[in-house]
C-alpha cells in the first residue's frame, strides 16, 4: 500500500507532507531500475567500481588504520559503543558490554578508590594516579578493549585487549 504523511492540524488530509508518485510513475521508475540492473555492461562497470573502492579502502586502512585508531582513542568524553561484545567462545569479557565495563570501572574508582588492590598495598586510586589516568580518560576508546580486525588469528593482540590502557596492573 501507499501511505501518506499529514500534519496533525490538517484534519481533512488535504496536503500530504511527502510527494508520493502515482502507481504509473512508480512502475515506470521501477522498470527503469530493473533494466539498468539487467544491463551487462552496467553490472560489469559497477562490479569493477566496487572492487576498486574496496581496494582503495583496504589501502587506506593499511596506511592509516593505526593512526586513526590512536586519534580516536585520545578523544575524551566520547563514547559511541553501546553494543555487546560478540565472541565465539565464552570469556568473562563477554559478560558485559564495553560501555558497562567503563561505567563499572568509573563507579569503582569513584566509590572504592581507597580499596587496596595490589600485593604491595597500593589502592585503586593510586594505581590510576600512577598511570596518569583521571576520570576524564574513562572512555571505551581510551580503554582500548574492543575487538577489531587486528585480533583475528592473533592471540597476542587478542590478549592485550584484556589490559586496559595497555597496563597490566589495571
Amino acid at each position: 500500500g501507499i501511505m501518506g504523511i499529514y500534519d496533525e492540524s490538517d484534519l481533512n488530509f488535504d496536503r500530504n507532507l511527502v510527494t508520493v508518485p502515482d502507481i504509473d510513475e512508480f512502475v515506470e521508475d521501477y522498470r527503469r531500475l530493473v533494466d539498468i540492473c539487467a544491463d551487462g555492461a552496467m553490472r560489469s562497470y559497477c562490479f569493477q567500481r566496487l572492487q576498486m573502492l574496496d581496494s582503495a579502502f583496504k589501502m587506506h586502512v593499511t596506511a592509516n588504520g593505526t593512526v586513526e585508531n590512536e586519534a580516536q582513542s585520545n578523544l575524551l568524553g566520547t563514547d559511541f559503543y553501546r553494543t555487546m561484545k560478540i565472541d565465539n567462545h565464552i570469556h568473562l569479557a563477554a559478560a558485559a558490554s564495553a560501555n558497562q565495563f567503563v561505567n563499572f570501572v568509573g563507579e569503582k574508582l569513584e566509590k572504592e578508590g581507597d580499596t587496596v588492590v595490589t600485593d604491595s598495598g597500593k589502592t585503586l586510586k593510586e594505581e590510576f594516579d600512577q598511570a596518569g589516568i583521571g576520570a576524564g580518560h574513562l572512555t571505551i576508546d581510551a580503554f582500548n578493549v574492543l575487538a577489531d580486525y587486528s585480533v583475528y588469528q592473533r592471540f597476542d593482540n587478542f590478549n592485550s585487549k584484556y589490559s586496559p590502557f595497555r597496563l597490566a596492573n589495571i
